[in-house]
């Protein structure tokens, strides 16, 4: 078992699944370098904000 502690990737998204699948992609990529907890938090344009002027997809760490 790795003893590594597991780091976090947050992926942002408005749910263009385009966009969205090449963040996952990516972080899924990373997650066979490291130890990697993928989460996907999808905005909705309801929220009282802009997404249009967000990126379409993040990938932090």
């Amino acid at each position: 078992m790795d003893a590594t502690p597991a780091a976090s990737c947050v992926i942002i998204s408005d749910g263009r699944r385009g966009i969205e699948n090449q963040a996952l992609g990516l972080a899924e990529s990373l997650a066979r370098l490291i130890n990697l907890d993928i989460t996907t938090k999808r905005l909705e344009s309801s929220a009282g904000f802009r997404t249009d002027a967000w990126p379409t997809a993040s990938i932090c760490a």
